[in-house]
């Protein structure tokens, strides 16, 4: 818990930084800059090459998104996670040494604040380390924290859930070999993506809203499984 609350009390020092210290017409000039890298990506990502990719977007891409990781603390957020997946099997939840009515508790409480916390954090934040900080972001930040790590519980939860069930073993199998390949399918993912958005590629960038894009990663999961499959029987 207190890691996961690191992230929170650094924006707000980042926040009460920036109330008290930056210009005040800043906020606007940051903003605008965002948009306009926007829209410039629009312009240049669905045409560009190879190249062009590495040393233009896929640059400025990563210089920002390691400047968010930093300014949202997401180490502290990883280690929570990893202690929290450590102190499960300490008391021995994957070997089905506890009883049901804890899986059944963290399925009610890890889902009902999950959507929850994730709810008011897309309506008031819209990413993880909202830029430049407001009150706002503040509880965007907050709701991100406890919301996110709420409904990875609770995901888990439903698969054990349904796990016991010997009806629905059998179907829940078929998912197997995408977790045991788990890295290959992540690369791949990224490959198909790649080639589908960029401008070496089909040059699809900016083209779908959240439905369509939603629409394609279900699909290009579901391709994965009988790939998976295939991969390890043979």
């Amino acid at each position: 818990l207190a890691l996961l609350a690191i992230p929170i009390m650094t924006y707000g020092l980042l926040y009460f930084a920036f109330v008290n210290f930056a210009p005040p017409d800043i906020a606007g000039t940051i903003e605008k800059a965002q948009v306009d890298s926007w829209n410039n990506s629009l312009q240049t990502v669905p045409t560009s090459t190879y190249f062009e990719i590495i040393s233009g977007y896929n640059l400025n891409y990563v210089v920002g998104r390691y400047m968010g990781l930093i300014f949202g603390m997401r180490l502290p957020k990883i280690l929570a996670m990893f202690l929290l997946g450590f102190y499960a099997y300490r008391i021995g939840i994957f070997l089905n040494q506890r009883d049901d009515p804890l899986i059944g508790k963290i399925l009610i409480y890890g889902i009902s604040l999950g959507l929850v916390g994730n709810l008011i954090f897309a309506m008031f934040a819209g990413n993880e380390s909202p830029f430049p900080p407001s009150p706002e972001g503040m509880v965007g930040v907050v709701a991100y924290a406890f919301g996110v790590p709420a409904l990875a519980l609770g995901y888990i939860a439903v698969v054990a859930t349904l796990w016991k069930k010997n009806s629905l073993r059998h179907v829940l199998r078929w998912f197997a070999p995408v977790g045991r390949m788990a890295l290959t399918n992540y690369l791949l993912q990224t490959v198909v993506c790649v080639l589908l958005f960029y401008g070496f590629g089909l040059g699809l960038f900016g083209r779908f809203g959240a439905t369509a894009s939603t629409m394609i990663a279900l699909g290009i999961f579901l391709l994965q499984i009988p790939i998976s499959a295939w991969w390890l029987n043979h």
